[in-house]
């Protein structure tokens, strides 16, 4: 091998010029100070991830997961519910983290509604810079836009399975209105398909 080479390879040979900094010590990462309540992103801290959906088999008593199987690998049944008005002797067992995926989903719209209000800013930021140039021509507000109707959307507005199910989709049913010129307003009739 050659000199040269052995030298540039060599971790302890140390550079002659003055710009090396490899070779000054690093500060030790200091832990986060308790009044940090945001990260540097502006964005709240993380939620713990909440509990899965679980069920127990009432036959065998084995634990699974709602979201992989309804049905029971030891004996073959299926994940089974009591219906209204029914009062079977045994049912699985459900299980389900109510209060940590209604933290979980508070988190998430909050950093929803800072990602929207940043996007607001910026978008501001942009035109106020756009306008301050030299021009003569006037800037016309844009027309104010009509706010679409909000759609349902389960992993954005529930907190919990069949949340818009039972209070959304109930209050819907309850809401349901006909109008005619010559009488008020008074609740629709349902219309259910016999056969």
């Amino acid at each position: 091998m050659s000199e040269g080479m052995s030298s540039s390879s060599d971790p302890s040979a140390v550079s002659s010029g003055s710009d090396d900094t490899s070779s000054l010590p690093t500060t030790p990462d200091l832990p986060p100070s308790e009044d940090d309540s945001q990260p540097e992103d502006g964005m709240p801290p993380e939620s713990p991830t909440p509990y899965p959906w679980t069920w127990t088999c009432h036959r065998c008593g084995q634990e699974y997961r709602l979201g992989v199987t309804r049905r029971c690998l030891r004996d073959g049944h299926y994940y089974c519910t009591a219906r209204v008005g029914d009062r079977p002797k045994r049912i699985c067992f459900a299980e389900f983290d109510y209060s940590g995926w209604r933290e979980f989903n508070d988190w998430h719209h909050e950093v929803r509604k800072l990602k929207e209000e940043e996007e607001q800013a910026s978008k501001k930021r942009k035109r106020s810079s756009s306008s301050s140039s030299s021009s003569f021509w006037a800037m016309c507000p844009k027309p104010q836009q009509q706010q679409q109707p909000r759609k349902r959307n389960c992993w954005e507005n529930c907190d919990y399975p069949s949340e818009c199910h039972h209070s959304c989709g109930a209050a819907d049913d309850e809401l349901l209105f006909s109008s005619d010129e010559d009488e008020e307003w008074q609740p629709a009739r349902k219309i259910r398909r016999i056969g």
